[in-house]
């Protein structure tokens, strides 16, 4: 016992400590795959989709019984609304494209030229509150995880759909589709290259004003055929955005890459800094329209524009009583018209709204990934406050702005 240890008596220490260390781990991750299989499943996934069969319902099955079906097809039948104006039909040249713009062109019309005022002031805010959503969609793009999915990486897809279909019906799968995809329990990356950050923020305004496109030409007392072709890059500003992106993103690369010679930790918190402003930015924008929005029903005195008016779905209104459709007189076709298009935007402004809450809520959730219940434990009640924050912000500075600071909040967490 009193002989003095040789270098020798050492020999293979390392390699036993490390089989000791690989059973160890081997054993904790047995045990937490265990534990990951076996809790309770999230409760978003149902949610969305719930979301999203209510969007169906609201949107396209109410539309059905209400008569606006009936009117839109006799309105790209004939291409004249039921005022009389000539509807615009040539845009790019290619049939298919181009009939599907007329069809989105007397949709968008009706709800943001001057004809209008208690709908149209409602279809103001619930663009800006997609757009919100537009801009959430891609910064979580642009995550390094995300790479590994291509539906996800490259989101204008989803953007097209829903500003086409309905964002009621769309969003919620989209949400469902990206949180169902990083459900499973693996390390998550969250730091966003420099270089994309930077161009981020670059194109936040431009998703941001993209919705002036639609009611811009009515301010400025423009045609109706000039009208529709900027209602036409409102459809298209998705794809530009998103090629404006990637180029600034691709000539921003070389020089975040040669100028960055700082650790890692400073790349990410630079990268953050571009993050935290664009939503910062984004989000006073939406609730600066929200407030607007509010304010004008609350000083105006035309019942047009009340705040019951705005919100509240009124079916008898819109023309459905019971299950059948009423004809009106040729004179009166225009002002159905308006009252089937304005329920259409009440119920996808609900259904979105709601969809913002819970993405918001979800992203808000202790942990490190995107789109995804991060812990499987009962909600907690910093959470539950957190959701009832969210609630009543919507219901001040609007779902796209209360979501918007949530996410801005979440940015500081990762």
């Amino acid at each position: 016992m009193c002989v003095r240890y040789r270098p020798s008596d050492y020999r293979g220490l390392i390699n036993e400590y490390l089989e000791i260390a690989g059973r160890v781990g081997e054993k904790h991750a047995n045990a937490s795959h265990h534990i990951v299989q076996t809790t309770t499943q999230s409760p978003y996934s149902p949610i969305f989709l719930l979301l999203s069969f209510s969007g169906v319902l609201g949107l396209w099955v109410v539309a059905y019984f209400d008569g606006m079906t009936d009117r839109m097809e006799t309105i790209l039948r004939t291409l004249r609304m039921p005022d009389g104006r000539h509807l615009r039909s040539t845009y790019t040249g290619i049939r298919l494209v181009d009939w599907q713009l007329t069809l989105l062109s007397s949709f968008y019309e009706v709800l943001s030229n001057n004809l209008t005022y208690g709908p149209r002031l409602l279809f103001f805010d619930l663009n800006f509150v997609v757009a919100c959503t537009n801009l959430w969609v891609l910064m979580e793009s642009r995550r390094r995880e995300v790479a590994r999915a291509w539906y996800l990486r490259w989101p204008v897809w989803a953007i097209i759909l829903w500003n086409a279909n309905g964002a009621a019906i769309v969003q919620p799968i989209f949400f469902w589709l990206a949180h169902t995809t990083y459900q499973a329990n693996h390390p998550y990356n969250s730091e966003m290259p420099l270089n994309d950050a930077i161009a981020l923020f670059a194109v936040t305004l431009p998703i941001m004003a993209a919705p002036l496109l639609l009611f811009t030409p009515a301010w400025l007392g423009l045609t109706t055929w000039q009208h529709h072709g900027y209602i036409a890059l409102f459809q298209a500003s998705p794809l530009l955005v998103t090629a404006a992106f990637i180029a600034l993103s691709i000539v921003l690369k070389p020089a975040t890459t040669t100028t960055t010679t700082t650790s890692t930790t400073s790349k990410g918190s630079s990268s953050k800094k571009w993050i935290f402003a664009s939503l910062l930015s984004a989000g006073t924008i939406a609730a600066a329209v929200h407030l607007f929005t509010i304010f004008t029903t609350l000083r105006s005195a035309d019942p047009d524009a009340s705040a019951a008016r705005l919100f509240i779905p009124d079916l008898v209104r819109a023309g459905i009583r019971g299950f059948a459709t009423v004809t009106l007189p040729a004179a009166h076709e225009y002002e159905a018209l308006i009252e089937n298009l304005h329920l259409f935007s009440q119920f996808d402004w609900w259904v979105v709204a709601a969809s913002c809450v819970s993405l918001s809520h979800l992203l808000l959730k202790e942990g490190d990934g995107p789109y995804r219940d991060l812990t499987v434990t009962p909600t907690t009640r910093t959470q539950w406050k957190e959701l009832a924050y969210l609630v009543v912000g919507s219901l001040v500075f609007g779902p796209g702005a209360a979501g918007t600071f949530a996410l801005a909040v979440r940015e500081i967490r990762l």
